[in-house]
């Protein structure tokens, strides 16, 4: 099937140990290197890497940060490189986050709306630069508000001559700058960063890009994404649920538009193959307790895109389903790589691996 994307395998994963930990003045610091190799159809063999450094403040109850740094690399001379950095700053009242990237990646275009054929797909290869920044302040409990900035750069270096992009020309069709700003109100009730066994997560947010900023078009994006964690029984599963909306105005570039299918919504379909103004989508994961090092996963997930917010209905919803194997690479921090298979209600499916849980 075309839509399953093989990770091969990972170098060096079982041999790793415990990642090392120092301490700085107030914090300690927990290092994890994660070579990998995959292979898939857009990109052939390719190999990478990534480092995580996570700190804490030597407080209890203190939220852990996560920086780090991933490169990819491709048969096909492709790559991406990207840099992260958070820190809570003043006895976390104060939450910032940038990260900068550059790369040239190959992604499909299926053209717009909820109802593509899984194999009228067209590659294209786009490069550019990708730059983010937030700040958020704590104002009560564990509620944030901030503003972000987020600036990206694309030119098409690579797509079929004659194929769906060329014909139906979509806005960003042949690359796009786009410049936005953007506020956003987080609650997180979570009792752990990376793999929270209870609480509430909450994210309300709204982005503009301004012509006036540099964007060759004006947009926005507008965003809801609610979750929650509850064990079941004292030393049972935990039930993770999610429910998220998007809907986006303006001239959006094609690439930009909310979309399913991926690693991270709706596993299973091939990434990007649904997309449009608004989408909606809900998920469930039951996810059972360690071995050892290991532990499992069994997923649920709905969802579905349309032209606009007149267009809303439960009909015609994509299902995808599966499980998952999850490796502790830190005990300390609950840090994991997840390696999912995901089905959907049209008999695709695919394989993904990658770091911390879906949602």
């Amino acid at each position: 099937m075309k839509s399953i994307v093989a990770v091969l395998f990972v170098s060096g994963l079982l041999m790793v140990g415990e990642p090392a930990r120092a301490e700085e003045t107030g914090r300690t610091l927990t290092i994890v290197p994660f070579p990998f190799l995959f292979y898939q159809e857009e990109t052939k063999l390719g190999g990478g890497g990534s480092l995580s450094l996570i700190t804490r403040r030597q407080v209890e109850g203190a939220r852990a940060e996560n920086s780090g740094l991933l490169f990819l690399y491709t048969e096909r001379n492709q790559y991406s490189i990207l840099a992260e950095v958070e820190r809570y700053l003043d006895a976390e009242r104060w939450h910032v986050r940038a990260l900068v990237g550059f790369e040239e990646f190959p992604a499909d275009y299926f053209g717009r709306g909820n109802d593509n054929p899984s194999d009228g797909d067209e590659v294209f290869t786009p490069r550019g630069f990708v730059g983010e920044v937030s700040v958020q302040n704590q104002f009560s409990g564990r509620w944030r508000v901030g503003p972000r900035l987020r600036v990206r750069t694309r030119e098409m270096v690579e797509r079929e001559e004659a194929g769906l992009l060329e014909i139906q020309r979509p806005n960003g069709w042949d690359g796009a700058d786009v410049v936005a700003l953007g506020a956003a109100l987080v609650h997180d009730g979570r009792d752990h960063v990376f793999y929270p066994t209870r609480g509430w997560w909450m994210r309300a947010g709204t982005d503009v890009a301004l012509t006036s900023l540099g964007s060759d078009d004006a947009f926005a994006e507008h965003s809801l994404d609610l979750r929650r964690y509850q064990r079941l029984g004292e030393r049972g599963p935990i039930l993770a649920v999610r429910a998220l909306a998007r809907h986006s105005t303006g001239n959006v570039p094609f690439d930009l538009l909310p979309a399913l299918g991926g690693a991270q919504l709706l596993r299973g379909f091939f990434g990007g193959r649904f997309r449009d103004r608004t989408l909606y989508a809900v998920q469930s994961e039951l996810r059972v307790g360690h071995w050892r090092r290991l532990g499992a996963v069994g997923f649920v997930e709905a969802g579905r895109v349309t032209a606009g917010l007149d267009a809303l209905s439960i009909a015609d919803l994509h299902v995808s389903y599966g499980f998952g194997v999850r490796f502790q690479l830190s005990a300390e921090e609950k840090l994991h790589v997840r390696a999912d298979f995901g089905f959907t209600d049209e008999g695709d499916g695919g394989f993904y691996l990658n770091f911390q849980e879906a949602f």
